[in-house]
């Protein structure tokens, strides 16, 4: 269900007068759903940074909690600010397109010019981060199995 209200609202929202309020309010609820989930995303990549080589887990912390609102999307915020943190990298930032340059700010307080051992870096940062969800989610599952009702 999520992906088709986000497809509604990247699709439906720009493409014609006729149908903006309906995608404007698409992307409402896109948001709203995504809410609580991207920051929950956020902190599992900060405590990932915990585990992960050479990451820095406070600043992933500090920079998921002051710089999340500077994304396109809320939702894509948490995450990149995590990582950025975590990386000491700036992500995001200017955008160019063919038909024009989207001028956003830059996430995170670190260099711009992610190096080929960044990379790896962040490949550990997700794989840690994406073994800590799926803990999560099976403790959870194991919890709810025990309850008696």
């Amino acid at each position: 269900i999520m992906v088709s209200i986000s497809r509604l609202a990247d699709r439906i929202a720009f493409d014609s007068d006729q149908y903006r309020a309906f995608g404007w309010t698409a992307g409402r609820v896109d948001r709203a759903l995504k809410a609580i989930p991207a920051r929950i995303a956020g902190l599992i990549i900060a405590l990932a940074a915990f585990f992960s080589p050479k990451a820095l887990p406070f600043r992933a912390l500090k920079t998921f909690f002051t710089q999340s609102g500077r994304a396109m999307t809320p939702s894509e915020g948490c995450t990149v600010a995590a990582t950025a943190g975590a990386l000491d990298l700036a992500l995001a930032g200017p955008r160019r397109y063919p038909q024009a340059v989207v001028k956003k700010p830059w996430i995170g307080t670190g260099t711009a010019q992610a190096k080929p051992v960044d990379i790896t870096r962040a490949i550990w940062l997700l794989a840690i981060a994406a073994t800590l969800n799926v803990l999560v989610v099976t403790g959870l599952a194991l919890g709810r199995l025990a309850l008696p009702f």
